[in-house]
């Protein structure tokens, strides 16, 4: 049975969209440390690919604090055994995964809805299971629609979730399949490069189950990938990836099996063999139940992250959800080693592979053996459910029923699939871009029909698409829009002094000014940066785009930061002192610090973050700070004296 329903939660709604382009790192790469003793081959492709990124995409950073009651649109795939509730508002998150029989849930359920600035596009939310592909880092649709519809296969019935995604141009399904004799839920991914070209691809999915007293976890082998932290030469603690052997991980722990045994925040990645057929993973509850996933290859890694127990990690987790909610933690399983590793997907190649969830009960001995033989009973259970005949069956229909088109759509996800599937004059049968609201492409369908636009992007949010595919494209228009994304596609395409070039010929207004103030940002020419900001900020009044002069202010106080103006920043901020936008908030703290208000910055240290990005202890510092002028005391003293205020202390060691 397939249904659309809702359901009433408490949340804080993803809100306004901020509207300036956020550009990527000029590194592609993203800088890993690395033990001494981990092995070349895990090295080489350590980090690559990873450098940040979310253009075009638009950052969703306009939530608040407050909990309203929301009304979230569900799509239930249910049979006599299992209940799946999928969130397609919220990148298809696979929300509650109910077993009737057992009469318990199998995974973690957020019993709110609070974004948290942990994604690419900043908002993210706890629990259930999500589905990340393309770029490392949680989904860039994990807070927006996808597309879901149904399929039939004669009396099956089948869920499909599918999208296309717009920074690396790659399009995906996932087909969800509950047979009516089965108590486990079957998805089969398909990722297409329709393009002729290589792109460097990420997939993951992360599912949150609960952390209980001795919970432990299980695969098929006990070489992983994991964070150890590392003396330097020069005494500093860095948290560097090395592979060792559970459960003591190089004698670093007594046994990292279970998750309770981290104090602080970690991961490892299962280095699983390619001798094992079907990759596997499961956790274990003293009372001996077991939740498992499998997969067909190339699904070949395995992860295990948890909070930890230190107060640190356990404010985060309370700070997703509600304080009085058990801790969770994520078993995860991905296509390379970890998710610092991307390889490429090559051109017109379509990766696909099944994905097998359930659980079952265990004898409670069994999951507290040494962890060799615990593990191997772990797979019997599963395997001896799961053989290899049934399991080809299922892959072999879900393979088949993967090349059907759907029958009714249910959910409309974005309206860019078509405009991709007309710019390359292809089709992808199993999808179906049909959309209520194509007007919001509409000025991208008219220039791939070479027809004129008139924009207004001073007054009027536009969609933005970079694409170096769209070149020509967006060359041959003269309308101000295309030739902001032609400079926007540069930059992202690695070529910052072209869009450079490229913005100096434009019309000039805030948003030029704008975009060449970010530019000259990364590049580290300040100087030039704070000319172009300045150019920009004279022209503010042009605006009429909700939010954009807070976020302005922030690139512009990150460039007198940079230059050491303080003053300066104080003159033009103090006015800004009341703003609800936290990451301006926040460098006025620092401001108000820089230029000897003290008592201004105490009084607005003391708010309760909704922004914070995991691993920012700024609030902290920013603290430690005040407190060494108040007391005349040197900052080390009262790091070792005092104890921050519980509400802006979220250091994870």
């Amino acid at each position: 049975m397939i249904k659309v329903e809702t359901m009433k939660i408490m949340g804080s709604p993803i809100g306004s969209l901020n509207p300036m382009p956020i550009l990527r790192d000029l590194n592609p790469h993203k800088p890993v440390d690395v033990h001494p003793e981990l092995s070349q081959s895990l090295k080489e492709t350590l980090g690559h690919h990873c450098g940040f990124r979310v253009l075009p995409y638009k950052v969703q950073d306009g939530y608040k604090n407050e909990l309203i009651e929301m009304e979230i649109k569900t799509v239930v795939l249910e049979n006599k055994y299992l209940k799946a509730t999928f969130l397609p508002e919220y990148g298809g998150r696979l929300y509650a995964l109910y077993h009737k029989v057992q009469k318990r849930e199998l995974l973690t359920v957020n019993p709110i809805f609070r974004p948290r600035n942990l994604a690419l596009r900043n908002a993210w939310f706890s629990g259930g299971i999500e589905w990340n592909m393309a770029h490392f880092g949680h989904s860039f649709l994990t807070c927006d629609d996808v597309y879901f519809a149904v399929i039939e296969h004669g009396e099956d019935l089948v869920l499909r979730m599918y999208e296309y995604e717009r920074c690396k141009g790659l399009f995906y399904q996932i087909d969800f399949h509950l047979p009516n004799h089965q108590d486990q839920l079957i998805c089969y991914t398909k990722i297409f490069n329709i393009k002729d070209k290589e792109i460097p691809l990420y997939y993951w999915s992360n599912v949150a189950v609960p952390a209980m007293e001795k919970t432990r976890i299980f695969s098929s082998t006990d070489r992983v990938l994991y964070i150890q932290p590392y003396l330097d030469a020069t005494g500093n603690l860095i948290n560097t990836f090395n592979d060792g052997t559970l459960p003591t991980l190089n004698n670093w722990m007594e046994d990292a099996s279970y998750p309770e045994s981290f104090k602080h925040s970690n991961e490892y990645f299962y280095q699983i063999s390619k001798d094992e057929k079907y990759p596997w993973q499961g956790v274990g509850y003293k009372e001996g139940f077991l939740f498992y996933e499998f997969s067909t290859r190339p699904l070949a890694y395995r992860k295990m992250f948890c909070w930890g127990t230190h107060k640190g990690g356990e404010k985060w987790q309370s700070y997703l959800t509600l304080p009085s909610e058990d801790a969770y933690l994520e078993i995860q399983a991905g296509l390379f080693p970890s998710q610092m590793h991307q390889e490429m997907i090559l051109p017109k190649q379509v990766i696909e592979f099944m994905q097998v969830f359930g659980c079952e009960n265990v004898a409670p001995n069994q999951l507290y053996c040494d962890l060799q033989t615990s593990s191997e009973a772990v797979k019997q259970v599963i395997f001896n459910k799961n053989n290899s005949d049934t399991i080809a069956a299922f892959e072999n229909k879900a393979k088949l029923i993967s090349k059907l088109p759907v029958t009714q759509i249910l959910h409309e996800g974005q309206p860019y699939g078509k405009v991709a599937l007309k710019k390359a004059k292809k089709t992808i049968p199993t999808m179906d871009f049909t959309h209520s609201k194509e007007e919001k492409v509409k000025i991208l369908l008219d220039l791939l029909d070479q027809k004129s636009i008139q924009t207004d992007v001073k007054r009027k949010i536009y969609p933005f698409y970079v694409d170096s595919d769209w070149e020509e494209i967006f060359s041959g228009s003269e309308d101000y829009y295309a030739k902001w994304m032609l400079a926007l596609s540069y930059y992202e395409d690695l070529k910052p002094h072209r869009a450079l070039r490229m913005l100096e010929e434009m019309e000039k207004n805030t948003i030029t000014y704008g975009t060449l103030g970010d530019i000259y940002f990364k590049l580290e020419k300040y100087e030039e940066a704070k000319e172009a900001l300045e150019l920009g900020l004279n022209l503010m009044d042009e605006i009429e785009l909700e939010g954009y002069k807070e976020r302005y202010l922030v690139l512009y106080f990150k460039v007198l930061k940079a230059l050491n103006e303080w003053q300066k920043a104080y003159e033009i901020g103090h006015a800004y002192t009341k703003t609800d936008y936290e990451p301006l908030y926040v460098l006025l703290v620092e401001i108000l610090l820089e230029n000897g208000d003290h008592e201004k910055a105490a009084d607005m240290l003391l708010f309760n973050p909704v922004q914070l990005r995991e691993g920012d202890n700024t609030l902290v510092e920013l603290w430690y700070r005040l407190e060494a002028i108040k007391a005349n005391k040197s900052i080390d003293w009262i790091k070792k004296h005092k104890e921050p205020p519980f509400a802006i202390d979220f250091r994870m060691a």
